[in-house]
């Protein structure tokens, strides 16, 4: 194992840690919102963590498939904002469920940290099980027939 698959793991590791802490406290805030009535304004602040869920999703890419470097990089980018996006329009429309104002907002958060919570779980299972990073092996030369 290089070196690189190791920076790669543990920078996955963190970045999926703070990423799952950050999903796990918008879920409970949600929670307690909506079980106990209180709006939990201490647990707002975490929602930053998510950007770490962020982080780790761009280098779970970068490390997902089999092509040039700066390709798996452009891909990784597009699909950490394609993803970041998509994730709180997916929140957005499963919040409408809501009445206006602090019920939605919560709702979505909890969605939104949910959704973060399960995709960076998945990434330490990856890690945890060695099925991240694909390995890149040399493609065979079509003029080897």
């Amino acid at each position: 194992m290089n070196v690189s698959v190791i920076v790669g793991r543990v920078l996955l590791g963190i970045c999926s840690v703070i990423g799952l802490i950050g999903g796990a406290t918008q879920v409970v805030k949600a929670v307690i919102y909506f079980s106990a009535d209180r709006y939990a304004a201490e647990l707002t602040d975490y929602m930053n963590l998510l950007f770490g869920a962020l982080a780790a999703f761009a280098i779970f890419v970068v490390g997902a498939f089999r092509a040039p470097f700066v390709a798996r990089l452009i891909v990784a980018i597009g699909g950490a904002v394609a993803m970041f996006v998509g994730s709180f329009i997916v929140a957005m429309i499963g919040a409408t469920v809501a009445d206006r104002g602090g019920p939605r907002g919560n709702l979505e958060d909890g969605i939104n940290g949910g959704i973060w919570f399960v995709l960076t779980a998945v990434f330490l299972v990856a890690i945890a099980t060695r099925r991240w990073p694909v390995q890149q092996k040399d493609a065979p030369s079509p003029m080897a027939d």
